[in-house]
C-alpha cells in the first residue's frame, strides 16, 4: 500500500525493460498492480525471483495477467 510507482519500478526493473506500471487507485485496487515488460522472458524471470518477495513487511504475488 505505501510503495511508489518508483520503488516499483526499482524493484520489478532489475529484470528486465519495463513498458509501464499501473497501480490500483481506488480501494477495490489497492495493493494491486500491473507491471508490463517488453519481453515475456523478463517477466518470466521477474515471476521466479519475486514471487514471495518481502517488501515493507508484505510479502508479494506475482502471477501472469489472466483475462478470465
Amino acid at each position: 500500500y505505501k510503495l511508489g510507482r518508483d520503488d516499483m519500478y526499482d524493484i520489478f526493473g532489475k529484470y528486465g525493460s519495463i513498458r509501464q506500471i499501473r497501480q490500483g487507485a481506488v480501494t477495490e485496487t489497492r495493493g494491486r498492480a500491473f507491471v508490463v515488460y517488453d519481453d515475456i522472458y523478463d517477466a518470466k524471470n521477474a515471476l521466479e525471483h519475486l514471487n514471495g518477495f518481502n517488501v515493507l513487511g508484505r510479502y508479494l504475488v506475482v502471477l501472469y495477467y489472466q483475462p478470465e
